[in-house]
């Protein structure tokens, strides 16, 4: 989600997209952006409905506009996509940690809580 800035260079060029200072910031930011919305929004709807089906709804979303991103005309498509799935992505963040809590007691919480948290780092490095 937030390594597109590594990206931006080897998609520029003469028969690829042309990004300026502005757009290329946009391009990297508005993920986060939709993360927040998707965060309170799937998280919401998980607590008044189902878990699980409000985790596949989101990660759906978010696969969509991850293959859709890779199709974009134009750098707009580009921008508007990746806020798309920001919401997507941000949806399953939210509930996967509220799943790992339930499930943990009090004193095994932390721990894999900060695990969690750490392999978010760890898969962003090796991708």
């Amino acid at each position: 989600v937030s390594y597109i800035s590594y990206v931006v260079p080897a998609m520029e060029g003469p028969r690829g997209l042309a990004f300026t200072d502005f757009e290329e910031g946009l391009l990297t930011g508005i993920v986060f952006a939709g993360l927040l919305i998707g965060d309170v929004f799937w998280g919401t709807m998980a607590d008044a409905t189902s878990r699980k089906l409000v985790t596949i709804l989101s990660l759906s979303l978010g696969i969509v506009f991850c293959f859709l991103t890779a199709f974009s005309p134009s750098v707009g498509w580009m921008i508007a996509r990746r806020f798309c799935l920001g919401v997507g992505v941000g949806g399953s963040m939210a509930i996967i940690f509220a799943y790992l809590g339930e499930f943990l007691s009090d004193d095994r919480r932390p721990p894999w809580i900060a695990t969690l948290s750490f392999s978010w780092l760890v898969g962003g490095l090796i991708a």
